[in-house]
């Protein structure tokens, strides 16, 4: 049974957006699931030596909007279950979306979220993407990237009989330069380059205010599992013209009976320097 393939892309000279565990003034975490059956909870740490004040902004795929706040007192851990900002029931909005949160504490944040999917029996766990301030600049971050490597998927189908592997790739696009901001209407508009390990490759292109995609959408869905990795461009730029930034994130699961497993990868930043593959 394919379970434990993974790939690493080295990226050199990537800054803190692509550094996990790095603390940063700004954390994206680009998916939430609150649909029926499902709890999402975002853990945030405050490393610093002084109390840190965390503004929230929860976007969902409606383009609507809800803010929230905690503070961290020094060296404080905090735990937000998000359906609870939005009460017991959200009316159809903001089920799934992505979360914006800041602080002008300075670079003293780290953030986990952790999803549970009751329904189907299993759960998972990813780092928020960290954004540290620009040099002496007070109130800016370093830019999210526009270019993104998913290092490694299986492609649907049946592993063995009754044992079946699927995916979701979402793509989340902060404000560029303004972290809560409104968004443009469609701040993701992605051109995607597919290779297999088999030598295929192809194209593909998505666009939308918050990207959930299944990966068979992308990549189609015959025969046995194949794997491949993924290049993503971000074509869209806001209204002063800055190019708009991705976090991504892809969710790989394999459902059979009595079998349940979620693997989440967030997706790497590929420099603009790097030369293609």
């Amino acid at each position: 049974m394919i379970l434990g393939i993974g790939l690493l892309l080295a990226a050199h000279g990537a800054g803190a957006t692509n550094q996990e565990l790095v603390p940063g003034s700004r954390l994206v975490f680009p998916y939430y699931d609150l649909r029926a059956g499902s709890l999402t909870l975002l853990l945030f740490t405050n490393v610093g030596a002084s109390s840190a004040f965390v503004q929230l902004e929860m976007y969902d795929q409606t383009c609507l909007r809800q803010d929230a706040s905690l503070d961290l007192t020094p060296g404080d851990v905090d735990l937000l279950d998000i359906g609870r900002v939005f009460g017991e029931d959200p009316g159809g909005t903001f089920q799934q979306g992505f979360v914006d949160a800041v602080t002008f504490s300075g670079d003293v944040l780290l953030g986990r979220a952790v999803i549970v999917n009751v329904a189907a029996d299993w759960a998972i766990s990813y780092p928020a993407a960290p954004s540290q301030r620009a040099a002496g600049q007070f109130g800016v971050f370093e830019p999210y990237p526009h270019r993104l490597y998913l290092p490694a998927f299986l492609s649907p189908g049946v592993i063995e009989p009754s044992l079946f592997v699927d995916g979701l790739l979402i793509l989340a696009a902060p404000h560029p330069t303004t972290p809560g901001a409104e968004l443009t209407e469609l701040p993701v508009r992605a051109s995607m380059t597919i290779v297999f390990d088999d030598g295929r490759s192809s194209s593909a292109g998505t666009s939308g205010h918050h990207v959930i995609v299944p990966i068979s959408r992308i990549v189609g869905s015959s025969g046995p599992p194949a794997l491949g990795w993924i290049k993503l461009v971000n074509n869209a730029v806001d209204e002063a013209g800055n190019r708009i930034g991705l976090v991504g994130l892809y969710l790989q699961t394999v459902i059979g009976p009595g079998t349940a497993i979620g693997m989440a990868t967030r997706l790497w930043h590929l420099p603009a320097g790097l030369p293609e593959p």
